[in-house]
């Protein structure tokens, strides 16, 4: 199972440091969860549903690059691999 949970999402949606854009709020609080899914060597943003929620990981990356994918994906959006 993954670490990736509900509560991430939720605590995301609060911060302020680094806040998630309201396009990405309102999809979580529509049941569609905005992730970075790093695959293949490549970042992609997609949406997934509660119910997949548990198939994702956390990837272990720097701060730096955290802030990369997020200047091009959106802020505090999970960046994350599938768990095996």
């Amino acid at each position: 199972m993954g670490n990736l949970t509900k509560k991430l999402f939720e605590e995301s949606i609060i911060q302020t440091e680094h806040p998630m854009s309201d396009e990405d709020i309102n999809n979580i609080n529509s049941g569609n969860y905005p992730i970075i899914l790093f695959q293949n060597d490549e970042y992609t943003k997609i949406h997934i549903t509660e119910s997949e929620i548990e198939k994702y990981s956390n990837l272990d990356m720097t701060f730096e690059d955290m802030q990369t994918q997020w200047a091009l994906h959106g802020n505090a959006v999970p960046i994350v691999t599938i768990v095996d």
